[in-house]
């Protein structure tokens, strides 16, 4: 592997100072370069997180002795990536910045300034996602040749495949992904290793990153889109409320108007009427759908209408991959799309971003048009269905990325424990209200399908727990090797360093053993909340609107 000069993109975080330090300690010549993407003077002050962010990529660079350079994007911030977001949330539209953010500045034009200007080989970012030719890349080789296939990171939890989705060829030949095969806590690891204190122990950033200290989206939106007021109406018509934008709203919100327990949720939005129309709970049928059109895809490098793939696609980037069918069909002369999905998915939104993958190969995306098909209203078990699949699936992502990393930070287990807990109390309330709103009359039914769900889950966890407990038990017991991070340094561990480790494993195995006692007591009054919940109404005809409020306080009271 010869070395390259390699330009890379830092922000002040904990990912970017990693990526430039496994860079150099592979021996490239390595040039940082900061982002101006947004003016601070729309802050309202001229201090705010942006500079705080650059001081603290300076001092970094200084610490890891490269070169530390800005460059200013706000002109090409503004035209390519806001006023887009603008017209569109105008409209109704749910866009995600980020997508466009990632395509046009930071690998494109951030991509053409590191490459003319700094006459860069490859530009690197700190992303958690990796190409299918990075060693190639890494060797010198020339990329003309090749096909790059962008893959998933192998961090469940950290993957931003989903916001790298439109990228080109061009764009995926000159990047590189240092830390793509990594997990967020080996990341931090490798910080505190290179005393990268000060990013190792920042607060993570999240959402959008213009916003500023406010956090309040949509009171940043009200500052450069004029309120147009509208109606707030149910999908029967009946007038709930008056609201002055309707790019306040997205499909699925919850609107948090009095007048229904279950409270109302955006269904669809009207921009020709200005109208927001609104189902009452999170459950509604309005709110599934099974089959929607999509703009012209954006295939990465592989076309998985004409290679005939088994797809899976996700909307939001926290939600499991769904397996879909991909449909064409023609229409006034032009081709349409039709996306039909495995499962009812709940709030689908015109404008969203609907990513497609093949295994890890994250084969392009596309942005959804149109919804055709919902869940007809025959079906509500439907949706009550779609979200156990949901929580599970997350729970399973969550699991394996867990079990992977635990061995590196002993706090990661308190997350494992709450995890586990939340999900059993989700099934528990789900099946509550099965019994309270939907099949309140198939009582024993309900029971006999949510138990086995619940005991399962709970056998399921003692399992994990048991496993990790006897993970770190042999290693406890062998002591013979400590966990290195793959592809990073070889280093001999000092005595501290030893008895570090034995105290850290040792405390692991207590709180494994409390996290047990725990869940155990958990279980037991989920089941028993769960079997108390119907026996109002089954037993003593207790039906109105009031009991099954006090009923639902009653079992969530018990499971918690």
């Amino acid at each position: 592997m010869r070395a390259l000069r390699v330009a890379i993109g830092v922000s002040g975080g904990v990912d970017s100072a990693v990526s430039a330090s496994l860079l150099k300690k592979a021996g490239h010549e390595v040039v940082a370069v900061h982002m101006i993407n947004w003016d601070p003077r729309e802050e309202g002050t001229s201090k705010c997180d942006q500079s705080f962010d650059s001081a603290v990529a300076r001092r970094v660079c200084q610490h890891l002795d490269i070169p530390y350079k800005t460059v200013n994007f706000v002109r090409e911030y503004w035209n390519e990536v806001f006023r887009q977001m603008i017209d569109n949330y105008t409209i109704g539209r749910t866009v995600v910045p980020d997508i466009a953010c990632n395509r046009f500045i930071k690998f494109q034009h951030f991509h053409d300034y590191c490459i003319k200007n700094l006459d860069a080989d490859l530009v690197a970012t700190g992303h958690y996602v990796s190409t299918s030719i990075e060693s190639e890349l890494m060797a010198g080789k020339n990329p003309s040749n090749l096909n790059a296939d962008l893959l998933a990171g192998i961090d469940p939890i950290k993957d931003q495949s989903f916001f790298l989705c439109t990228l080109k060829q061009e764009q995926l030949k000159r990047a590189l992904f240092p830390i793509g095969k990594l997990f967020k806590t080996q990341v931090y690891e490798i910080a505190k290793q290179e005393g990268l204190i000060e990013v190792a122990n920042k607060k993570e950033s999240m959402g959008i990153c213009f916003v500023g200290k406010r956090k309040n989206f949509t009171t940043f939106m009200d500052q450069y889109i004029e309120p147009r007021p509208g109606l707030i109406k149910t999908i029967a018509g009946k007038i709930v409320a008056e609201h002055t934008g309707i790019h306040h709203f997205t499909i699925g919100k919850r609107v948090l108007y009095q007048g229904d327990h279950l409270g109302y949720f955006v269904v669809e939005l009207d921009p020709k009427t200005n109208t927001v129309l609104v189902c009452s709970g999170s459950h509604h049928p309005r709110l599934f759908a099974q089959e929607f059109v999509i703009r012209t895809p954006e295939w990465i490098s592989i076309n998985p209408l004409k290679n005939h793939l088994d797809v899976r696609f996700r909307i939001q980037r926290t939600h499991p991959v769904i397996k879909c069918r991909l449909e064409t069909s023609l229409k006034d002369g032009k081709e349409v799309i039709t996306v039909k999905t495995q499962i009812p998915v709940r709030a689908v939104a015109p404008g969203q971003m609907c990513v497609f993958y093949a295994d890890r190969v994250c084969l392009g995306g596309a942005h959804t048009e149109l919804i055709l098909l919902v869940i007809v209203s025959s079906t509500r078990i439907q949706p009550i269905l779609y979200e156990v699949f949901f929580c599970f699936s997350v729970f399973v992502e969550r699991l394996v990325a867990t079990r992977k990393l635990a061995v590196y930070e002993k706090s990661k287990y308190w997350p494992l424990s709450t995890l586990l807990i939340l999900l059993n109390t989700l099934v528990s309330i789900i099946c509550t209200y099965a019994i309270i709103y939907y099949l309140y009359d198939h009582y024993f039914l309900i029971l006999f399908i949510f138990f086995p769900i619940i005991a399962f889950i709970a056998l399921f966890s003692f399992w994990c727990l048991h496993q990790l407990y006897l993970w770190n038990h042999r290693e406890l017991q062998t002591m013979t090797s400590f966990v290195e991070v793959k592809n990073f340094h070889e280093k001999t561990y000092a005595n501290d360093a030893y008895l570090s480790r034995r105290f850290q494993l040792t405390e692991n195995i207590e709180v494994l053993k409390l996290m047990h006692t725990i869940f155990k007591v958990h279980s037991v009054c989920s089941l028993v909340g769960v079997f108390l919940s119907g026996i109002p109404m089954v037993f003593l005809d207790f039906n109105t609107e009031i009991a099954q409020m006090m009923l639902v306080f009653f079992d969530l009271v018990i499971i918690v």
